[in-house]
C-alpha cells in the first residue's frame, strides 16, 4: 500500500546530540505506516527526532529512545541511525536502514509471524542526495526483554536450559517459515528475539518477538538460498554463551523439522557449525582476519584522540 510522506520544515531540540540534528538545508521525509495513529505533533523529522524519552542506546553512529507516555498514545521505539561522508554517499545507492528493516517488519507481519508493529520512518538527505541519517519507529512492548539478556541474567539451570531449548525450537519453527517463503533474515540474533520476562505459568509457551533486521531480504537462487539458510540458524546459536551451542542447535534443527534420522540434517548441520566458528573467529583465517581489522580500528582510534588533544 502506498503511505503518505511529509516534506520536513522545521525545529532541533536541545537533548538530541549535535550529530544526529538535521541541517536547515537537508531535505527531509517523514513515512507513518497509519496517519490516523500516528503520534500528534509529529510532523516533521526534526519533531521525530525531538520526542522525549528514556535512552534505551547512544552510540556514535546509532541511538535509541523509548518515548515517554502521553495521553492517549502508545509508547514509541525511536531507533535513529547517523551516517558519515563516506557511507553516506555509499548507503545512498540503496534503501535507507530504516526503511529496510520498516519493510522487513511488514513482511514479517504479513507472512504472520511475530513481530514488532512497524509505525514509520523517516530519513534525511543533504541537497546534494548524501544520506545523513535515517530513523524507524516501531511500538514498544512491554514486559519482554532480549533472549541474551535473559540468558545472562538466569542460572544456568535444568529449568533455565529447558526453557531455552522450548524458546530456540519456536525460533527454529519460525526461521523454516521464513525460508519457506524464500525470506532471510541475514542478521538474526538473540538481543533481535524478545521473550516474556516471566510466563504467566511453567507450561505456556514463550511468545517470541523479532525486531531488528534491516538486512532480511527475498532469495532466489539455490547456493544463495542454501548459504542464507544456514547463516540464519548459525547467527543465533553464535549470539548465545557457547555453552549453549549444543542445545540451542538440537533445538532449533528440530523446531526447523530436522529429524534426527535424515541425512540432510547432518549436512546442515555442518554447514551452521562451519559458520559459527567463522562468526566467533574460531577459524585460522576468520581469526587473522580479526586481529587485522581490531589492530586497524585501534591505530584509528588512536590517530583520532591524538588529533583531538592537538587541536584543543
Amino acid at each position: 500500500a502506498v503511505v503518505p510522506s511529509v516534506t520536513t520544515t522545521a525545529c532541533r531540540h536541545a537533548e538530541l546530540p549535535a550529530a544526529f540534528v538535521p541541517r536547515s538545508n537537508d531535505r527531509c521525509r517523514l513515512v507513518p505506516a497509519d496517519p490516523e495513529r500516528w503520534p500528534a505533533g509529529v510532523r516533521h523529522y526534526r519533531d521525530l527526532l525531538a520526542l522525549p524519552g528514556e535512552v534505551l542506546k547512544a552510540e556514535r553512529r546509532t541511538r535509541i529512545v523509548r518515548t515517554e507516555p502521553q495521553a492517549g498514545e502508545p509508547v514509541l521505539v525511536v531507533k535513529v541511525y547517523r551516517y558519515g561522508w563516506l557511507t553516506g554517499w555509499r548507503a545512498s545507492a540503496v534503501l535507507p536502514k530504516a526503511e529496510r528493516e520498516y519493510r522487513a517488519l511488514e513482511r514479517l507481519r504479513a507472512l504472520g509471524l511475530p513481530a514488532v508493529e512497524p509505525v514509520g520512518f523517516g530519513l534525511a538527505r543533504t541537497r546534494t542526495g548524501r544520506l545523513r541519517s535515517c530513523a524507524v519507529v516501531t511500538r514498544h512492548v512491554p514486559g519482554h526483554e532480549p533472549l541474551r539478556q535473559w540468558r545472562k541474567r538466569v542460572p544456568d539451570d535444568e529449568r533455565s536450559r529447558q526453557r531455552l531449548a522450548a524458546i530456540a525450537t519456536r525460533v527454529g519453527a519460525l526461521l523454516r517459515r521464513c525460508h519457506d517463503e524464500r525470506f532471510y533474515l541475514l542478521t538474526p540474533n538473540a538481543k533481535n528475539v524478545l521473550l516474556e520476562r516471566e510466563p504467566a505459568t511453567d507450561d505456556d509457551q514463550d511468545r517470541v518477538l523479532l525486531l531488528d533486521l534491516p538486512y532480511a531480504r527475498t532469495l532466489r537462487f539455490g547456493l544463495a538460498r542454501r548459504w542464507a539458510q544456514a547463516r540464519d540458524l548459525a547467527q543465533l546459536c553464535s549470539s548465545l554463551p557457547e555453552r549453549d551451542w549444543p542445545l540451542a542447535l538440537e533445538a532449533l534443527l528440530a523446531g526447523y523439522g530436522m529429524q534426527e534420522d535424515e541425512p540432510e540434517r547432518e549436512r546442515l548441520e555442518q554447514r551452521v557449525m562451519r559458520h559459527v566458528l567463522v562468526l566467533r573467529n574460531r577459524t585460522p583465517l576468520s581469526r587473522g582476519v580479526h586481529r587485522l581489522k581490531r589492530s586497524v580500528r585501534h591505530a584509528v582510534r588512536r590517530r583520532r584522540a591524538r588529533s583531538r588533544r592537538e587541536t584543543t
